[in-house]
């Protein structure tokens, strides 16, 4: 399990495969008025947030076989899916570029399952509106688990 801090700007930020092929973030994003909190792009996972400009600590476990259910708390959001990596690595991206956290996937290059769970979002929205925008101090976690698909 790795936790990262990942900076957020206009609701997103996105996991690209480190071969950056095709589209790279955020070209290709969907408005967040017609978002999913997760939107699956060839090679990359769009993740839409609760506020415009804040923080998100992001919790990732790469697990080498579908996970087992587990009960996580006060759930906000939640989504599953796959995406196919051709490196089987995903960096994590915010809308100036490409951040230093990079998760390596745990069969290498391949198609992947993916369980991801948003909490704390309700929160930063009250802050967000509260303070009239901008960095609220409150936490919003997300937590995606990827295993190898089939």
């Amino acid at each position: 399990m790795a936790e990262y801090v990942v900076p957020v700007s206009f609701y997103t930020f996105a996991l690209q495969d480190t071969a950056e092929q095709g589209e790279i973030f955020p070209a290709g994003l969907v408005p967040k008025s017609r978002a999913a909190f997760v939107e699956i792009r060839p090679g990359r996972l769009d993740i839409t947030t609760a506020a415009h400009t804040h923080e998100v600590v992001l919790t990732v476990n790469v697990l080498t076989g579908p996970p087992a259910p587990d009960a996580v708390g006060n759930v906000e959001e939640s989504t599953s899916g796959t995406v196919t990596s051709p490196s089987g690595e995903l960096a994590a991206w915010e809308m100036l570029g490409r951040t230093p956290y990079t998760i390596s996937l745990s069969h290498g290059p391949g198609t992947y399952g993916f369980d991801a769970v948003s909490m704390g979002g309700a929160a930063v929205r009250r802050a967000e509106t509260a303070i009239g925008g901008g960095p609220t101090g409150a936490v919003e976690r997300i937590r995606i688990r990827f295993w190898p698909a089939g």
